[in-house]
């Protein structure tokens, strides 16, 4: 390859570090002088820094697109929208609908995680050395958040059993016709939201975990969007005030108003 470019070239004016020449004395191949392509290159693959290549394969998209399709699906069944106008033609059985949203979302989430465990690739990104502190750190908080979170949510009401047996139906997950604002919820509107986020986050991360991982967590955001205007709408001002006043994920607000009282 060496003497065919000097030979396209002529003598070279000097000594150029890689690359150089290419940019100064650019030349072209015939048909015939071209160099083939090595059989195992593949045109998906991305280049990293330090000379590390990953394969976006096609199980990758895939489950990235299963993923996309997937949280669609679970939003739109909750969505303000379809579920005021299936409260109005379903009438009394409506009170099902909470619970035959959980089994339709349990029954296809399964495979979609089974398959996505099943595409082997090496990591992007590890938590090594002083970053596994604060892979456990995520870790510990997450646990913390979703046992705070279950003080105040009613398991019945997530799962929907509760609205079988009463035909109430509470847009948020407490048991009573409200929303709770003490302990955790006094922090921050969204625990469970917040403590998936960070369970994502912390492991090692290959390429299709990335992907699935932007899309569950834009999912987190969205389906807290969704629960939230369905609390403004059955709660109106007093919800509006809890929103000024609690953060929706990061507490800081929670965080100001104590180094204020501090002060």
């Amino acid at each position: 390859m060496r003497r065919l470019i000097k030979r396209r070239r002529g003598p070279s004016p000097g000594d150029y570090k890689n690359g150089y020449i290419l940019l100064r004395q650019p030349f072209f191949f015939k048909g015939g002088d071209r160099v083939p392509s090595p059989g195992d290159r593949s045109p998906n693959i991305v280049h990293l820094e330090g000379g590390q290549t990953v394969e976006l394969s096609a199980n990758c998209l895939w489950a990235f697109l299963l993923w996309v399709l997937w949280c669609a699906l679970h939003s739109t069944m909750i969505a303000k929208r379809l579920t005021d106008y299936l409260r109005r033609r379903l009438g009394n059985h409506y009170r099902f609908y909470r619970l035959f949203f959980n089994i339709v979302a349990f029954v296809t989430l399964i495979p979609l995680v089974l398959y996505s465990i099943s595409i082997k690739q090496a990591p992007i990104f590890r938590w090594e050395g002083p970053l596994v502190i604060v892979k456990y750190l995520l870790l510990v908080t997450s646990i913390g958040l979703f046992v705070a979170g279950a003080r105040h949510y009613s398991l019945a009401q997530f799962l929907g059993i509760r609205q079988v047996k009463t035909g109430r139906i509470n847009p948020g997950l407490s048991e009573y016709e409200t929303f709770d604002t003490s302990g955790i919820l006094s922090a921050m509107r969204h625990p469970w939201y917040t403590a998936g986020i960070m369970i994502l986050w912390a492991r090692d991360l290959s390429l299709s975990a990335l992907l699935n991982n932007i899309v569950i967590s834009a999912y987190f955001v969205i389906g807290a969007i969704l629960e939230e205007r369905k609390l403004l709408s059955e709660f109106g001002e007093r919800y509006q005030e809890y929103q000024r006043n609690v953060s929706m994920f990061i507490p800081y607000k929670w965080f100001e108003a104590k180094v204020t009282r501090a002060r």
